[in-house]
């Protein structure tokens, strides 16, 4: 009966760690940062507070939808969209998107 038990509780726990884990995919949205969000400080466009906000320490994030992700990863492009929107392709656990590449969206 243990064994059967303990052959339950690993095929569970395999299960269980299959559904965390995500497939890469293509998010489009709008390049933010974790402070920001979807608003910005008065008397800036909206992509001077998010280079602002950056340079300021806080970390990129692409709102889609009603979600708010935050990215790591290869960011290093994403200045250029600024507060515009972007298509990410990536890795999303939880609410962080592991980016691997930044392009514009496809119309």
């Amino acid at each position: 009966m243990k064994a059967k038990n303990l052959l339950f509780l690993v095929l569970l726990g395999m299960v269980l760690a299959a559904g965390c884990t995500s497939k890469p995919q293509t998010y489009t949205g709008i390049v933010t940062t974790t402070m920001c969000g979807t608003k910005h400080f008065p008397g800036m466009t909206p992509a001077e507070c998010v280079r602002r906000c950056v340079k300021d320490g806080s970390q990129y994030a692409l709102v889609v939808g009603d979600k708010l992700y935050k990215l790591d990863g290869n960011t290093a492009g994403l200045d250029e969209y600024a507060a515009g929107k972007v298509s990410v392709f990536g890795t999303a656990k939880g609410d962080i998107i592991h980016v691997s590449s930044v392009s514009a969206p496809k119309e």
